[in-house]
């Protein structure tokens, strides 16, 4: 019986392997995913995450506390997505006091950088090069676009 389990035990070890790769290229292929890669995060994360600014053009990769000369600018409270499934923004509450006269402003996700925190699932957001007067005067985001004037003949 302790042969039959040991053989059991270690025929699984061997083909664990084989699953796990398996996973991998499924996750990579399929219209399913079984789960999250490494790296990747949930747009429920982002969600109510402070946006941070920075003089500075380069960031670093990861920091255990929130760096000198970085000022938190408002909330990212959500995310604008392509048809395609590429976030192309995110939506950030700016201005205001205590959530009264805020303004939504879209920031460009190629602009934006993560900063990983030494707590493995958990990032910093960050604008590099803008200052928080530039961000307070970017341009307001609308919901709702403007509707195209009607035409009279």
């Amino acid at each position: 019986m302790k042969r039959l389990l040991l053989g059991l035990v270690m025929g699984m070890l061997v083909v664990a392997p084989v699953f796990a790769e398996k996973n991998d290229q499924e996750n990579k292929d399929s219209k399913f995913y079984s789960y999250k890669e490494r790296g990747d995060f949930l747009a429920s994360s982002l969600m109510d995450k402070p946006l941070y600014v920075t003089e500075n053009e380069r960031v670093p990769e990861s920091a255990a506390a929130l760096p000198d000369g970085w000022e938190s600018v408002g909330d990212i409270s959500d995310c604008v997505l392509t048809r395609e499934g590429q976030v192309s923004a995110v939506i950030v509450d700016v201005g205001g006091f205590l959530g009264i006269a805020t303004r939504a402003v879209a920031v460009s996700m190629q602009a934006v950088e993560f900063v990983d925190m030494e707590d493995a699932d958990d990032f910093f957001v960050v604008l590099p090069e803008v200052t928080r007067e530039a961000i307070e005067a970017a341009p307001e985001f609308e919901l709702q676009p403007t509707p195209a004037p009607v035409r009279r003949y």
